[in-house]
């Protein structure tokens, strides 16, 4: 005898398929390329935009300055920009491949490679200046500190155990000394006068490979990686984990994450490897891709948050950049109180207690349409013995499209 169980989950998953993506591209921009490799917000408020072919910037007014490869002393010394930042004097440096290219305010060019310094590899992954004297450059060979022009690199196979020099973030805690290193397949690394070294040996951290770094306004440590998904090292030195396993409601792809900021009401927005976009916010997933918006691709590479126009913008692997007004996404989440909606199971029925006569939608995993439920105002009985098993969403656009999860096995 075959028995069907349904499990409504605690945690509902939203998605906000009304939210207006903006996209700008090569066809109908002056972006000059459209594999988006980094997002950077300069001290003026302009996106700065690191492509596989040149990079760009966009002012406040929708104009754009481009920047290519054009020679010695009037351009970039490559065009593949992997990642792009400025220091505390708004000089913008060009990371990639083939070096630094640092352009001051005044449009002169200066480069750092291997050659010309004390890089150990000319391919730069990130940036920190602490302040006009002292930088700190994260490679993909190890790291440097830059202080008062004196160089001192940072070997760390040569220090300890581990298994890499490639450093993927820095950043500083919010209220003391300590810098945070993350790294590819090396743990985390803090330094405050001495370096320590956290990994899946000696810590809670299951990753050892640390894709982003953020401290919320609590001072809690957030991190992405690429296979344990979202770790919080709280301030009270208390580890916690967002993965499939940890939450079995969570999609697989929650595990492989990349970039993550943190806007201006807390929520913490992370890009996944291929899958799209994902807002977490008390307890709540909302997950943003292609088939649920009007986001144009699925393969988010990098993300930036606008705090002044409230903005999130994207870069994609083939469709350019993107951006949402937070604004807009905020105010549409008040509309949740308009209708209150109750899920339950009971035998071979969903059964829903409605405040309002109204129109929802039974979603399969796909987000195809598999019935169109007509609610009554009380209690409705949904009938889901002709359903195969597997993963359905119940789907109430007057609620800002508010999807809830339910398997049925």
């Amino acid at each position: 005898m075959n028995v069907n169980y349904l499990v409504i989950l605690i945690i509902p998953l939203i998605s906000l398929g009304q939210i207006n993506w903006i996209v700008f591209d090569s066809e109908n921009s002056l972006l000059p390329y459209n594999q988006i490799n980094d997002l950077h917000i300069d001290l003026d408020n302009n996106l700065l935009i690191g492509s596989e072919y040149g990079a760009a910037k966009l002012n406040t007014n929708l104009e754009w300055e481009v920047y290519y490869n054009e020679g010695e002393s009037s351009g970039l010394s490559g065009n593949i920009i992997k990642y792009i930042n400025t220091d505390l004097s708004n000089n913008i440096w060009f990371c990639g491949p083939d070096g630094i290219s640092i352009l001051d305010n005044n449009g002169t060019y200066s480069y750092l490679n291997s050659s010309n310094s004390n890089l150990p590899s000319n391919f730069t992954k990130s940036l920190f200046f602490e302040n006009s004297e002292r930088a700190w450059v994260g490679t993909t060979s190890g790291l440097v500190l830059v202080d008062n022009e004196t160089w001192t690199v940072f070997d760390f196979l040569g220090m300890i155990n581990i298994t890499s020099n490639h450093i993927t973030k820095i950043i500083k805690h919010p209220s003391n000394e300590t810098i945070f290193f993350g790294t590819l397949n090396g743990g985390l690394i803090t330094f405050n006068n001495d370096f320590t070294f956290y990994n899946n040996d000696n810590s809670q951290l299951l990753d050892n490979t640390i894709k982003d770094l953020y401290f919320d306004e609590n001072e809690n440590l957030i991190m992405t990686t690429t296979f344990a998904g979202l770790g919080v090292w709280s301030s009270s030195n208390f580890w916690t984990w967002f993965n499939s396993q940890t939450n079995p409601s969570l999609p697989f792809f929650i595990n492989s994450l990349d970039e993550l900021i943190i806007d201006n009401e807390n929520n913490i927005w992370i890009t996944t490897m291929e899958n799209g976009l994902v807002k977490y916010s008390n307890n709540t997933w909302t997950f943003y891709n292609s088939q649920n918006s009007n986001l144009p691709e699925d393969k988010i590479n990098c993300i930036e948050f606008d705090k002044i126009n409230n903005r999130i913008w994207v870069g994609t692997e083939t469709a350019g950049i993107a951006y949402t007004d937070l604004n807009y996404i905020n105010c549409n989440q008040e509309d949740y109180k308009k209708n209150d909606i109750k899920y339950s199971y009971n035998n071979s029925n969903i059964t829903i207690n409605s405040s309002n006569h109204i129109t929802i939608k039974l979603l399969n995993s796909s987000g195809v349409t598999v019935k169109e439920l007509k609610l009554n105002k009380g209690l409705n009985y949904i009938n889901i013995n002709n359903l195969s098993s597997g993963l359905y969403f119940l789907y109430n656009p007057e609620q800002s499209n508010q999807l809830t999860q339910i398997f049925k096995m």
